[in-house]
């Protein structure tokens, strides 16, 4: 986007030259109104509405051209497919037909569409300085569909073009508001990508935020580095590390101190081609050693290799298995013989093991579980419980399962002995319950 917008501007300049009538030791200032100004770079299409642009052209000054202040009701910015061969090379030189610099940029909205989809930013605010050696973008304000976003980017105009800059984005709403600051660095050819961010409950919501040094207890602390190749296959390397997370400070959670390490390898084109790995590392729960690791790889949309494992105590889960093909089957077990370390509203015991198959649209669920004198929370009771239960496969696919219960009391509903049976099809989204007392 970066170089895009900056040779819009160099066309807009040329278009600007046009009302010069000769050059000389003097400054040429001019107000240029424009209802439409189209523009093409290769397969992406520019349309500029409604431009109004104050502007000074001072030969004296290296023929600098400088716009005070541009102003435009909507830019439209088409991205068309493109069938050539993408190269992967990059010029030696950026070169401007001028100095240029925009001291200051209103566009009331900006529309990106790219393969059928519509992207919207509104309220865009900038300011641009291109000279030989160097471009740099003051993007001061952005309204996008992610949050509001400010950067600063300064990109060298030589071979292999360093850049250098930072991007904040930030949203208030949501489920989850953040406020994430990223640091940029390298070059065309491979961007790094830093960020720091505090996981904390900041107005009963949880919130990714930024320290600030007042009152606010952070829960976890979440490093992101990113290794992106620009050329080729777009090879990418991501390591995140979730460090000191402590649920017991995001709500009525049992005490913990957590810390895990996420890493990601490989390439983004023609296609997905990605392995992804993690681990625990000096992980408690309620002063309990906590263990977790897994590894995965994805192809495409399909997720193989899965090979899951976590331990508290004699508790351990274990998944294995691919998904997201016809054939595919994803194993699962989980034994439960402490459930009183996951909290202090939990005991008794449970195992319960599945599988899952299929691809996502249409997942075929299979599930068996057996407990004793079971208690989670204030929501579920019961001296002894087992039962199955499967899914189809297909669009219309029958959902069947049986529990035999020995008095099971659901939250404050009265105590059953029984036998419940629950029926019903995928496409009804609807299921039937039938309880027998015995």
């Amino acid at each position: 986007m970066i170089l895009r917008r900056l040779f819009s501007f160099a066309a807009l300049s040329l278009i600007l030259l046009a009302f010069s009538p000769a050059w000389g030791n003097f400054s040429l200032n001019g107000n240029s109104s424009l209802g439409t100004f189209n523009h093409d770079l290769d397969n992406i299409h520019i349309t500029l509405e409604k431009l109004n642009a104050d502007w000074q052209l001072t030969p004296s000054a290296g023929n600098k051209l400088t716009i005070h202040r541009l102003r435009a009701k909507r830019m439209l910015v088409t991205i068309k497919e493109n069938t050539k061969k993408i190269e992967s090379g990059l010029p030696d030189q950026i070169n401007l037909p001028l100095p240029i610099q925009v001291q200051q940029a209103e566009i009331a909205e900006v529309v990106v569409i790219t393969k059928g989809e519509e992207y919207t930013l509104t309220n865009v605010k900038f300011s641009f300085d291109g000279t030989k050696k160097f471009l740099k973008l003051n993007l001061q304000n952005a309204e996008t569909p992610w949050g509001v976003t400010n950067a600063v980017i300064d990109l060298a105009t030589a071979k292999p073009f360093s850049i250098a800059g930072k991007i904040n984005l930030k949203k208030t709403s949501g489920n989850v508001p953040y406020d994430v600051k990223t640091l940029l660095s390298g070059n065309l050819n491979t961007l790094h990508i830093e960020s720091e961010s505090l996981l904390a409950l900041k107005e009963k919501q949880l919130s990714l935020v930024q320290a600030d040094g007042k009152t606010l207890v952070p829960a976890a602390q979440i490093l992101t580095r990113i290794e992106l190749g620009l050329t080729d296959d777009y090879p990418i390397k991501l390591t995140t590390s979730i460090n000191a997370l402590h649920p017991e400070r995001l709500g009525d959670y049992p005490t913990a101190a957590l810390n895990l390490d996420i890493n990601l390898q490989g390439k983004l084109l023609p296609q997905p081609d990605l392995q992804l790995n993690f681990a625990s590392r000096e992980s408690q729960w309620q002063n309990q050693a906590l263990s977790s690791s897994g590894e995965l790889s994805i192809k495409n949309t399909d997720i193989r290799d899965i090979n899951i494992q976590a331990t508290l105590l004699d508790n351990k889960l274990i998944a294995k298995g691919n998904l997201n093909q016809p054939n595919s089957v994803l194993e699962w077990q989980l034994d439960l013989p402490n459930l009183a370390i996951i909290g202090a509203d939990y005991s008794g015991q449970a195992f319960a093991k599945g599988s899952v198959e299929g691809v996502f649209d249409n997942l075929a669920l299979r599930f068996n579980l057996k407990a004793e004198k079971l208690q989670i929370a204030n929501t579920l009771k019961s001296n002894k419980l087992e039962g199955q239960a499967t899914l189809m496969a297909s669009e219309n696919g029958q959902f069947k399962g049986e529990l035999n219960a020995s008095n099971l009391q659901y939250a404050s509903n009265p105590v059953i002995d029984g036998n419940i049976q629950i029926t019903g099809l995928r496409g009804d989204h609807q299921i039937k319950l039938a309880a027998h007392n015995q």
